[in-house]
């Protein structure tokens, strides 16, 4: 039905005012750029409403720019639900994550807390076993358990045997050299079996300084484990036993 009469265009006129007034306040609340289906029912809502300011208007094409308004507008409802629920999803994962990050970051802290305090006391450790050492009037030695590698060596080194460390540490077997010809074989013995069965030594022995001094040594050498119980390293405490060697042969002689 068409309406060409100055009453029914008025009446026309006043229905699309309201409606026109509810779309206006509609779009007040939506931003057409977001969603393409509500921008093409405004559209088409206002392109009617302007043709109707200046025509006739059929009331089926009213309804139908109404009905294309209601239907976007239920679709940009359904996407905002959508869109909060991801959110909602969103803010949970990133609130686990914060919490899962705080509890990695107290663990690292704890552990490092926990390592500093092993630094420290390694290097008290250290400290302590440096000033026994290095003041003991004997000999301690630490080696790989081959005996090619010389991972420490007390000064009183330099003292006994009258050779620097340094020619020690750059040669660990050096020290041989000054071994007692009568004794050297049975030294040599006594080290190869403590390599091959990880035997501890206890030997007495005779060393011969350069300036022709001769001096009795007791040696005592361990083996030592690592965490998989295999042997790879050796240790050993040499004392200087001259002085009493000495005492026991001025005995032996006055009997």
């Amino acid at each position: 039905m068409r309406v060409n009469s100055s009453l029914g265009k008025q009446s026309t006129n006043s229905v699309l005012a309201q409606v026109g007034y509810y779309l206006r306040q509609k779009l007040h609340y939506f931003h057409p750029r977001r969603y393409l289906c509500p921008r093409l029912g405004l559209t088409i809502a206002g392109l009617t409403l302007f043709l109707s300011t200046f025509t006739s208007i059929t009331i089926s094409s009213l309804l139908f720019a109404t009905l294309v308004y209601l239907v976007s507008e239920r679709m940009r409802k359904n996407e905002v639900a959508k869109l909060s629920v991801s959110l909602s999803q969103l803010v949970s994962i990133l609130a686990q994550q914060k919490q899962a990050l705080q509890m990695t970051n107290q663990k690292l802290h704890q552990e490092l807390w926990e390592r500093q305090k092993t630094e420290q006391f390694l290097r008290e450790s250290q400290q302590q076993f440096r000033q026994i050492a290095e003041n003991i009037e004997e000999i301690f030695w630490i080696a790989s358990f081959e005996f090619n590698q010389l991972l420490y060596v007390s000064p009183a080194y330099e003292k006994i045997f009258g050779r620097s460390c340094d020619l020690l540490y750059q040669d660990p077997t050096s020290w041989l050299e000054l071994i007692h010809h009568q004794d050297r074989k049975r030294l040599k013995t006594a080290l190869e079996i403590h390599k091959k069965k990880a035997q501890p030594i206890n030997i007495k022995f005779r060393i011969v300084l350069p300036n022709g001094t001769v001096r009795w040594l007791w040696s005592q050498t361990f083996p030592v484990k690592n965490q998989q119980n295999k042997f790879y390293r050796s240790t050993g405490v040499v004392v200087d036993i001259t002085q009493q060697k000495q005492a026991e042969a001025e005995m032996y002689q006055s009997k």
